[in-house]
């Protein structure tokens, strides 16, 4: 008879592979009765969590938690809010098509959003004509999806003899274990001349004011839901040998859910009302102080 049981294992640097050569940064959570630590490499100053799950039960436990997306029906007294909430989501992934497709001349084509969440990005693309794959881990295509967008589960992807123009990673890369290796994969399956769109948190203090100003108490920590800690530096240490690296500036709702950290909130008010009330004035101060937030960043084969 098989225990489910968490388990838990040291984890490397995502970059150089160096496991015990750190420095722990003063990033730290409890979380399931385990401490977990932002360590900074020694050899080539990436950052990465100390320890990640060791098998499938503890990585299904910990995203019981949050860690991904999920659609949820979120009522408030004034349903506006939630209005209000959607235009500005839709206001970044107009961002992020205007990035993508610049200088594609192509007019029909084929686009994947890996690590699909709750698929609000790659339906918001289901207003052209183009060929829209999603995939994820789960072997069944989520409900939300829109009838027009084939879902592929990882193994499927895997066997598909299909080569995509546009692979989307939208906050996908912060949770892989070994990042250099997915990117490597599905660099395979980009076709002559295609684009691999990823987007990340930015972890500096020199680029993005509001980790400065709350430090553990920052929304996009995730521990341990995120064990790699990007900025513009080690991504470029990590994927410049294989591909042409163009930066952008992102914004993705962290203000509120920081104050709500800070102040010891409770966990339900996470991604509520102060995120809804906030995000205009979290961009507006990431305009003045020229902070990213996020990175946007477009991947090209050299």
């Amino acid at each position: 008879m098989v225990i489910n049981k968490l388990k838990f294992t040291k984890y490397k640097c995502f970059n150089c592979n160096q496991e015990n050569n750190f420095n722990r940064t003063i990033y730290e959570k409890k979380f399931l009765k385990n401490i977990f630590r932002i360590n900074l490499c020694k050899k080539c100053n990436c950052e990465f969590t100390n320890k990640i799950p060791a098998n499938s039960f503890t990585w299904s436990e910990i995203y019981k938690y949050g860690g991904s997306d999920q659609k949820k029906d979120i009522k408030y007294k004034f349903d506006f809010l939630v209005n209000f909430f959607h235009k500005l989501r839709i206001f970044q992934v107009k961002k992020i098509e205007k990035i993508v497709f610049l200088n594609i001349k192509k007019k029909k084509l084929n686009i994947l959003d890996y690590g699909v969440g709750d698929g609000y990005l790659i339906n918001y693309f289901s207003k052209n004509q183009n060929r829209l794959f999603a995939s994820d881990i789960s072997l069944q295509k989520p409900s939300n999806l829109k009838k027009n967008i084939k879902y592929l589960n990882y193994k499927m992807l895997e066997k598909k003899k299909i080569k995509f123009d546009i692979i989307l990673l939208r906050h996908v890369l912060e949770h892989c274990p070994n990042p250099k290796r997915y990117i490597k994969n599905l660099s395979k399956k980009i076709s002559k001349d295609g684009t691999i769109y990823v987007e990340i948190p930015n972890h500096s203090i020199k680029s993005n004011i509001f980790l400065k100003i709350f430090r553990n108490n920052y929304a996009q920590l995730c521990l341990p839901h995120h064990i790699n800690h990007f900025n513009k530096e080690n991504f470029t240490k990590a994927f410049n040998k294989d591909f042409k690296l163009t930066f952008h500036s992102m914004n993705i709702p962290i203000l509120g859910t920081s104050i709500q950290n800070m102040l010891k909130f409770k966990k339900e008010l996470r991604f509520s009302f102060l995120n809804i009330i906030l995000f205009p004035l979290q961009i507006l101060i990431s305009i003045f102080t020229r902070s990213d937030v996020a990175l946007g960043i477009i991947l090209k084969k050299r």
